[in-house]
């Protein structure tokens, strides 16, 4: 975010939002391709959105400054500031992107131009990357066929199939190598992604064929999830802003993302730099505590497709022991395998077994268990512990 504060401090300053100890990581050393979601206007405009709490603009001359020396190539314009100055504020912010030789997607002059990707030639590797935005909020800022604003996503049946037509489609016409998704979704301050925002992660990779997501919005940092060899950045956090520190979700502690893909796109690897704003400025964090914070959080929230079905393992084996004991048919459902049929487990008990109250761990649960982890393909049953259920 270089707008308010952060905008104010440079113009009087002359400096860029970006400490000495960060700036070697911005090189094209470290990366590729350098991608940010820039929320706020660059404009001069004095036309507020009305009746909005916060409204951001970075001057032009300032946001030139940071965005060039931070080498940033691609940046997504899907979010809830891109038109805090309005319609001209983001016609602004355009034309000043396209002076300065940046890529942008997700915002335009109608739908065709808001949601259609931004195509970069990778000179280094000769790959062709296509980098997609959207945005959940706000709805009244969603282009159409006849007026500017964003690329909106919703959480519904309609929305993804539209989703699917759109990338595939240009997937295969522009001939794109990899396919960035850049979305800003859910809520402030929320440590976990919704299940709703999971399920369209999921979507996208398995039919929309997303190499990448790139998630923010939170304003702190969430979990990274490996999703068939695919990386989803649920929340990155803030590079940098102006905003209070809350000190539950650290906003003021963030990271750098160094994402390297390898055969057939898969994930090689996500190297993780710790940064730390202060005075509407970011550096490295210090490895010492805020740099143990970042290290431990990262780690508690992300989580891999065998993590998930351990944990729905755990969870619904306790309703296969109900209803052993009840001795009624059963449905049980998964959300985190996808597709269909496939994402059900229907197990109806034997007709007569004897299952002894206090031993749940009898053959009966046992066996109904072990169907359990070979539907999920995880290499063991875990059995309950006696007296649970």
């Amino acid at each position: 975010m270089l707008g308010r504060g952060v905008d104010e401090q440079h113009q009087h300053d002359g400096q860029t939002p970006w400490d000495a100890s960060l700036l070697p990581w911005f090189s094209r050393q470290h990366a590729d391709v350098r991608i940010v979601n820039l929320e706020t206007s660059i404009t001069t405009s004095e036309a507020k959105w009305p009746n909005k709490a916060f409204n951001y603009r970075a001057t032009p001359a300032t946001a030139r400054l940071a965005l060039q020396t931070a080498n940033i190539d691609y940046v997504s314009l899907a979010n809830n500031h891109i038109l805090d100055y309005q319609v001209q504020g983001m016609v602004d912010t355009l034309d000043a992107l396209d002076q300065m030789g940046i890529r942008h997607a997700g915002a335009g002059a109608n739908l065709e131009q808001a949601s259609r990707p931004a195509i970069l030639d990778v000179k280094s590797s000769g790959l062709r990357l296509g980098c997609f935005s959207f945005s959940d909020h706000y709805r009244e800022w969603a282009a159409t066929d006849q007026d500017g604003g964003i690329a909106l996503v919703t959480y519904d049946d309609a929305c993804r199939q539209y989703l699917r037509r759109l990338i595939t489609s240009h997937r295969q016409k522009d001939r794109l190598d990899v396919v960035l998704v850049s979305i800003h979704w859910g809520p402030n301050y929320a440590w976990q992604p919704s299940a709703d925002i999971q399920s369209l992660a999921h979507f996208l990779i398995d039919e929309c064929q997303v190499d990448v997501i790139h998630g923010h919005s939170a304003h702190h940092i969430q979990g990274i999830e490996i999703y068939h060899g695919r990386p989803i950045l649920y929340g990155c956090g803030d590079l940098v802003d102006d905003y209070a520190i809350d000190r539950e979700y650290r906003n003021d502690l963030g990271l750098v993302y160094l994402v390297s893909l390898g055969e057939q796109m898969k994930l090689k690897r996500v190297d993780l730099v710790p940064t730390r704003i202060h005075g509407c400025q970011v550096g490295l964090a210090s490895q010492a505590d805020d740099g143990a914070w970042l290290n431990e959080t990262i780690h508690r929230l992300s989580f891999s497709k065998k993590d998930r079905l351990k944990k729905d393992l755990d969870e619904k084996a306790h309703d296969l022991v109900r209803a052993l004991r009840t001795r009624t048919a059963v449905t049980i459902f998964f959300p985190s395998i996808s597709g269909g049929s496939k994402n059900q487990l229907s197990y109806v008990p034997p007709s007569s077994f004897t299952l002894d109250e206090q031993q749940p761990n009898s053959k009966d649960c046992q066996d109904a268990l072990r169907v359990l982890t070979k539907k999920l393909g995880l290499p063991n049953p875990i059995f309950l512990a006696a007296g649970q259920s």
